[in-house]
């Protein structure tokens, strides 16, 4: 059965993904990630990224209260 969904066709292909930099593409995300219904957990989970410098990757597998004192 078909969803109708085009598939991804750059499966298995590395992406050049850069950070962002400028601080107004940083309030352009900010003011983006507030317009949704999960205001407070997007918010955080950006700035948490912003700040520490950690890859999306790599704050998803983090549990709360996990690292309480290394940052």
């Amino acid at each position: 059965m078909t969803s109708g969904k085009q598939h991804n066709t750059n499966k298995g292909q590395k992406l050049n993904v850069q950070p962002i930099r400028k601080p107004e593409d940083i309030n352009m995300a900010e003011w983006f990630l507030s317009q949704n219904k999960m205001v407070k957990r997007d918010k955080l989970l950006f700035q948490f990224g912003i700040n520490t410098g950690l890859k999306a990757s790599d704050i998803v597998t983090r549990k709360v209260g996990g690292n309480l004192g290394t940052l």
